[in-house]
């Protein structure tokens, strides 16, 4: 004979009329190794368990011993609900009950015209996935309520070149296409090989007129969706602005473009920009600095010639005595530097240091004043002349 099932393992923790027993090490409700209707014993003292809450708690009956903590247990596995019959028979109610529910399918057999009306009740509807028609019954009898709407979309694998023309493809039945919708076809593999265009649909066959593709080749992976049609002047880069070869001098007009295929009439600016395109000297400005400041390039400047003056050195001075004589020597211009540099060496500015000239000595025997250096930045620069010496005898 077989023994009476049982589970002990772990420990557990009730209070005396307590009807809540917490497991230590106990796996009570995942493994299904305990169920409502079992006994749980401690001791003497045995107590039916009403409901598993989760591996490690239980309800009981008030329990009629003292309080446990860390006792040994034993589960007597005796619930009603371990009897296979009564478990097979509370899945079939859950069945029967979603089968009742409002809202669940009648099925319609393929070639019926309409659903058995001895099925159902009043609320829920019937299908027939091989029409995707659908009924409701109301008042006892089936309604038809039409299909379902129609979508887009769609996809077929005929073989296609990517191309203009017309192109047709063998694609599913009940799509919403109508005749003249414009329906951009796209390889699946490649979202950047497509092509588009008013199409025909009947049946199975999707045909598109073809006008406008990006990238080429051969593909059987296509992809079906509606397409804006595209308005006048619409361009394609394929095309290189071919489609403005009647009107191209307006249009380069219009993106204040310079042609070198026809005489255009520019303004100083756009001159100078053509200018700098090609690397030509359109004209030579001059900028004359007399007094310190800054010096800002045309911007379409290729290259300056800086010329730059010393300030000139002042004479000295001379008097007149008994037995000797003093003489004052003439003052001398600065020194000149030149030099050329490009653009892209002067930069955003410079700034103009002009040097000044030396100041006249003071009245009797004096030597003249330097004159100061005269510079554009770091780029080039001269040194002022020296105030010249007295001499006497």
């Amino acid at each position: 004979m077989t023994a009476l099932s049982s589970y002990s393992t772990g420990t557990c923790a009730v209070s005396a009329d307590g009807t809540t027993v917490t497991g230590t090490s106990t796996i009570w409700s995942s493994a299904g190794n305990v169920k409502p209707g079992d006994l749980f014993q401690s001791g003497h003292f045995v107590s039916k368990i009403t409901d598993v809450t989760d591996d490690t708690h239980l309800v009981i009956l008030p329990w009629p011993g003292s309080t446990l903590s860390g006792a040994t247990y034993a589960i007597w596995k005796e619930s009603q609900q371990r009897i296979v019959g009564e478990t097979y028979a509370r899945d079939v109610d859950k069945a029967v009950s979603a089968w009742n529910t409002s809202g669940f399918f009648v099925f319609v057999a393929v070639g019926a015209t309409a659903p058995d009306p001895s099925l159902g009740d009043d609320g829920q509807w019937a299908f027939q996935p091989t029409t995707g028609a659908y009924w409701l019954k109301t008042g006892g009898v089936w309604v038809a309520s039409g299909p379902p709407a129609k979508g887009y979309g769609g996809t077929s694998t005929t073989s296609l070149v990517i191309g203009t023309g017309s192109k047709a493809f063998t694609t599913q039945s009940g799509l919403a296409y109508q005749n003249g919708a414009r329906v951009r076809a796209t390889s699946n593999g490649d979202a950047a090989k497509w092509m588009e265009g008013v199409a025909t649909y009947s049946g199975t066959t999707l045909t598109i007129n073809v006008d406008k593709t990006n990238g080429t080749g051969t593909f059987a992976d296509w992809n079906f969706n509606v397409a804006g049609q595209f308005g006048a002047g619409d361009v394609t880069s394929s095309n290189n602005l071919s489609e403005y070869a009647a009107t191209a001098a307006t249009a380069l007009g219009n993106l204040a473009g310079v042609s070198y295929g026809a005489a255009q009439t520019l303004t100083a600016g756009q001159k100078d920009q053509a200018s700098a395109n090609i690397g030509t000297v359109r004209a030579v400005r001059i900028q004359t600095f007399v007094v310190s400041g800054t010096y800002t390039p045309n911007a379409n400047m290729l290259y300056c010639t800086i010329e730059c003056q010393g300030g000139g050195g002042s004479g000295g001075s001379c008097v007149a005595g008994s037995g000797a004589y003093t003489t004052g020597s003439g003052g001398g211009g600065g020194a000149y530097a030149r030099k050329t540099v490009s653009r892209a060496t002067v930069g955003a500015s410079q700034t103009v240091t002009i040097g000044a000239g030396g100041a006249a000595p003071a009245a009797g025997a004096n030597s003249g004043a330097a004159g100061g250096t005269t510079s554009v930045g770091a780029l080039c620069s001269a040194s002022g002349w020296h105030g010249r010496r007295i001499h006497t005898g």
